[in-house]
């Protein structure tokens, strides 16, 4: 399926949370928000994640493609 996106987002919800806590940085804070509104099932569509993140979708997607030290966090794509 074109354009479908498959994370697998290694940390546990309460994990994520503790890292988003501790996060002083608004940017950063959102990077690990993401992954913790999707892995807590919060949220499940992309496209709902750019929404309540007010971000584009693409963004999204690059934020998971890089990996960022800063914030602590690692995943996996599935293709």
């Amino acid at each position: 399926m074109v354009g479908v996106l498959t994370l697998l987002i290694h940390e546990d919800a309460v994990m994520l949370r503790s890292l988003m806590e501790k996060q002083t940085q608004p940017t950063s804070r959102e990077k690990i928000q993401a992954p913790y509104l999707l892995k807590s099932g919060i949220i499940k569509i992309r496209q709902h994640l750019a929404q309540v993140l007010a971000r584009h979708a693409s963004t999204l997607t690059r934020w998971f493609r890089i990996y960022h030290p800063s914030c602590g966090f690692s995943c996996d794509f599935l293709i």
